[in-house]
């Protein structure tokens, strides 16, 4: 990974500010870089997790106004995808360079330390969940 950017944003969806990650990184394949950006997600309400648990974390498909995989019935009436803040994307700097969300979907969660330091983990998965893309572990920045 090259750069990381954590950024607060302001949703019409949500009444509190929201947190934006963008992971920079180079391709051992391409030119030019690949960016990550996953978006409007509150980080203090992701599942704090041992790394053993990691399937009871947020699992989402990338994309914009997409429901996460688990969500009960309730939920979903309480906040149809259309009104969701959370979005997630791939792309490379390429011409042709942006990847298809429909193939790639991630699980959200935190881990933190005996001395209170906070990570957050995403993994990168199949769509199917078959297969494990990528796992990125980031510092989480102060609250």
């Amino acid at each position: 990974m090259k750069k990381l950017f954590w950024r607060e944003i302001v949703s019409p969806a949500s009444a509190k500010p929201l947190r934006e990650l963008e992971l920079v990184f180079s391709s051992g394949k391409q030119e030019g870089v690949c960016r990550f950006l996953v978006s409007g997600f509150d980080l203090e309400a992701l599942p704090r997790l041992p790394m053993a648990d990691y399937p009871k974390g947020l699992y989402m498909p990338m994309g914009i106004g997409v429901p996460p995989f688990f969500q009960s019935y309730d939920d979903l009436q309480k906040q149809p995808p259309h009104q969701s803040p959370m979005s997630a994307c791939c792309s490379t700097a390429t011409r042709n360079g942006s990847i298809t969300t429909a193939s790639v979907s991630m699980v959200l969660f935190c881990t933190a330390t005996k001395r209170s330091q906070t990570f957050l983990h995403i993994y990168l998965l199949s769509y199917e969940r078959h297969s494990l893309i990528a796992h990125f572990t980031v510092s989480t920045p102060a609250p």
